[in-house]
């Protein structure tokens, strides 16, 4: 019975932080169960938030810089977070996702900054990062990465929505696992909250307060990436180029902006998950998680043009499923078991995901 301690570690596109869960992973036959012993969301500071935000437009040196710092940055997180852990578990690996500054699958190239190297030197502790590289080098999109995780943690739901910067969804079906990105989500939100001076709409109420317009809906919804079939994935770029642009540039109160941004993602959320064959009629229960999760608004919006059962966990699963399933690739990378898909990424094969570095010194 393989039982591994990993913890996983993940900075996603929405920059409210770097999450951090530890988690014990035990394999019993084919089935794997979780526990997450403890879980924080640190702050990546104004001067981490500046820099990855400018990050795309910078010079190779300075990218090679911030690889390098931001790995040290993030091997110091894990060790400040290891150090005050309220047991003596002993840590196996640290998986960590780092933060996307490029993706590009059609030209083979992803990139996430935090160096593994520096964080298995900060810490003592083997670290796993590059984890999309592999999937990348096949020929696939490299994304969705979460979904090995839908499929062996979250068996029990048709549907798992993640409303994070990106949404993406998994969609098990009775002889494969598909998954993609559908759109973009608090990237949009936060982006026009940031306007009044907030960091988020906090529950959706702003959207609550304001009016769906149908001109500049109809603007978000016509990318022709809507319609194209998966696997399909969205780079930060395009998020911040595109909707994010369109929605920056309206002239509508900021209410009737984010109504109109919640309007988009629910209805691209449930044209994403209603194209779709169902070999599975009779489960149509859908778990959502991220930070979307608690935008009562969006996810109301979401309920309310669709049929599915939706289940938003307690915070800890909604805050930390991401970190959670970082852990668990690692988790798998260990057991020396795939974890990326070939249906859902469309590479030539399956992948164990990550790039390996040891901490240990050997004579």
């Amino acid at each position: 019975m393989p039982k591994f301690t990993v913890l996983g570690m993940m900075s996603g596109s929405s920059l409210d932080g770097v999450d951090l869960a530890l988690c014990v992973f035990e394999q019993r036959g084919t089935q794997w169960s979780f526990q997450i012993l403890q879980s924080d969301c640190v702050p990546l500071g104004a001067e981490w938030e500046e820099r990855l935000i400018q990050l795309p437009e910078e010079n190779a040196e300075a990218y090679l810089q911030a690889h390098a710092e931001f790995g040290h940055f993030l091997g110091a997180t894990a060790r400040a977070f290891l150090e005050n852990k309220e047991a003596d578990w002993p840590v196996d690996l640290i998986a960590s996702h780092g933060h996307t500054i490029f993706h590009q699958p059609a030209k083979k190239y992803t990139g996430q900054i935090g160096d593994g190297s520096a964080i298995a030197a900060q810490t003592g502790i083997d670290t796993l990062s590059d984890l999309r590289a592999i999937d990348i080098a096949r020929g696939g999109q490299g994304a969705p990465i979460v979904p090995i995780g839908d499929q062996l943690l979250f068996s029990e739901y048709k549907y798992c929505l993640n409303l994070g910067g990106i949404a993406n969804v998994s969609d098990k079906r009775t002889d494969r696992i598909i998954a993609y990105d559908i759109c973009g989500c608090n990237q949009l939100l936060n982006k026009i909250a940031n306007r009044q001076g907030l960091a988020y709409d906090d529950g959706g109420k702003l959207a609550r307060s304001g009016k769906v317009n149908k001109e500049l809906l109809g603007s978000l919804n016509e990318s022709a990436f809507y319609a194209q079939a998966p696997p399909k994935s969205l780079s930060n770029f395009w998020v911040q180029s595109i909707p994010v642009q369109k929605l920056t540039a309206s002239t509508l109160s900021n209410e009737d902006v984010l109504a109109t941004a919640c309007e988009h993602i629910a209805q691209q959320v449930v044209a994403a998950v209603q194209a779709k064959e169902s070999t599975d009629a009779d489960n149509d229960k859908m778990l959502i998680t991220g930070g979307g999760a608690f935008n009562a608004y969006l996810v109301e919006r979401i309920a309310e043009l669709s049929a599915l059962d939706l289940v938003v966990p307690d915070r800890e699963l909604v805050e930390n499923k991401e970190a959670l399933v970082m852990a668990f690739i690692g988790a798998l990378n260990l057991n020396n078991e795939v974890s990326a898909f070939s249906s859902v990424t469309g590479a030539e094969q399956n992948s164990i995901l990550g790039a390996l570095h040891k901490a240990g010194i050997t004579s």
